[in-house]
Formats: structure tokens, sequence, C-alpha cells
């Protein structure tokens, strides 16, 4: 697969882990999300999936961010 389908599949594979692996309880940090697309063999940065959060998140979905302490993501 070329570099365009990778991009393309990203928010998609995000979304997954978001919804199969996180709750209140159980946010998924950064590190999480990049190390499951990185078994994918997506390579991405931490800016690139910030904006397929943000991108997710214009889509209707509800990703919640946490901030301080705790900081991960949950659905």
């Amino acid at each position: 697969m070329g570099q365009n389908s990778n991009t393309r599949q990203r928010p998609l594979l995000i979304l997954r882990l978001l919804m199969e692996n996180s709750d209140e309880a159980y946010p998924v940090t950064m590190d999480d999300i990049l190390t499951m697309l990185e078994k994918e063999g997506i390579p991405a940065s931490r800016k690139a999936v910030y904006r397929d959060i943000d991108s997710l998140n214009e889509c209707g979905y509800d990703i919640v961010t946490l901030k301080g302490a705790r900081f991960g993501y949950y659905m």
C-alpha cells in the first residue's frame, strides 16, 4: 500500500482502537495509539494523530481528551 492509503486508514484505525480499548476508566495514551499504528505498519507523528482525532470529533465521534495526570483519550 502507498502512503496515501496509509494516511486514509489511520483515522479509522485510531477510531477502532478507541472503540475497542478505551473508556472513561481506561483511556488510551498517545504512545498507545502510536504503538498500535506502528504494529499495523503505519508510522505517524503525534501531530498527525492530533489532526485525526480532531477530524473524527468534527465528524460526530465523541472522543474525550483527558488532560492532567491522567492524559489520554477515550470514547
